[in-house]
């Protein structure tokens, strides 16, 4: 709290890893897990859907080359090696694992930070999903 105000952030995004929503998909839907492989992005240890990407590679003024408006399944999003933890707002680095399980570690954060309220939204993965020809995928995994 603020000068008697509460202090609400209202653009919390997390970009939770592959493993951690599989861990909480309805298992009805787990039979179907397979038909998301194309669509798995592995970078270091972390896993993520990257359904239909556009890495946006080029800089202001630059023509877009022909490649620049393809959608790669699979492949670099649109920001990776653009952003990274520290070009955001925060003070410091926020928690290792925020966007997953690590919910204390948001408490933290947000106590360090002086945020009272957190309204969470999902990343692009969440944008990404609606890109599937088979809805059904994406409701799978809005589930979890």
């Amino acid at each position: 709290m603020r000068d008697g105000y509460r202090v609400i952030d209202i653009d919390t995004h997390v970009n939770p890893s592959y493993d951690t929503l599989v861990k909480y998909v309805d298992p009805s839907f787990r039979s179907r897990l397979d038909e998301l492989k194309p669509y798995i992005r592995t970078v270091g240890d972390y896993r993520a859907l990257s359904i239909a990407s556009i890495p946006f590679d080029r800089f202001p003024g630059e023509a877009p080359k022909p490649d620049d408006l393809e959608a790669k399944v699979g492949g670099r999003s649109a920001l990776e090696g653009r952003v990274s933890k520290t070009s955001g707002h925060h003070r410091l680095d926020p928690q290792h694992g925020v966007s997953d399980e690590n919910a204390a570690g948001r408490i933290i954060d947000m106590d360090m930070e002086g945020r009272d309220i957190d309204v969470i939204i999902p990343g692009t993965w969440a944008n990404g999903l609606s890109h599937l020809e088979d809805q059904t995928l994406a409701q799978g995994l809005y589930s979890s």
